[in-house]
């Protein structure tokens, strides 16, 4: 699908491995919104323990801006590189509707420690039920209700199309309303 050069969009982007942070502060002093998924991580450094807040997957951050904005940054900014859609024929840049970014960054705020992140190959959505969260912390959340290898109960799972799947924690199936077509 085409888009505008100046349509505002989030872009899905790689930065080299733990540079994530780095590259998100010089998108912040450019003035451009983005998003990196954290989660808690339990660090040891001299000799004290405490949680940190640190990305959860390697190499992603998702930039809100005009593609013509971002061809102007990644001149500045090298390390800054594009994903590629492959569900698209690929040669599409990897790109998340407004509505499926704020879902998923309500979901990965919650900084559950029972969320998972998976490539999509690792999560059949083919046999789940479309469902809406209606309570609780993840209330109007959108996703697919599955059952993830090695769990016991079902989870819903926030798809960001052909890249990545955000297992969120049990959902109490009292909250869930399934979505008809």
């Amino acid at each position: 699908m085409l888009h505008k050069e100046d349509e505002v969009l989030w872009y899905a982007m790689r930065v080299p491995y733990r540079n994530e942070l780095k590259v998100q502060s010089k998108l912040q002093d450019k003035g451009i919104e983005s998003f990196v998924p954290k989660r808690k991580k339990l660090v040891k450094r001299r000799g004290k323990t405490y949680y940190e807040l640190l990305p959860a997957v390697n190499n992603l951050i998702f930039v809100h801006t005009s593609l013509s904005i971002i061809k102007e940054v990644k001149k500045e900014i090298e390390n800054l590189q594009y994903i590629v859609n492959k569900c698209l024929g690929g040669n599409d840049y990897a790109i998340v509707r407004d509505e499926e970014m704020q879902q998923f960054i309500k979901v990965v705020e919650s900084f559950d420690d029972e969320i998972a992140y998976l490539s999509p190959d690792e999560v059949n959505i083919e046999k789940g039920t479309r469902i809406r969260v209606i309570g609780g912390k993840f209330n109007g959340v959108e996703g697919i209700f599955v059952k993830v290898k090695g769990k016991r109960s079902k989870r819903v799972v926030i798809m960001l199309e052909g890249f990545l799947a955000v297992v969120m924690a049990e959902v109490d199936t009292e909250l869930i309303e399934v979505i008809k077509n």
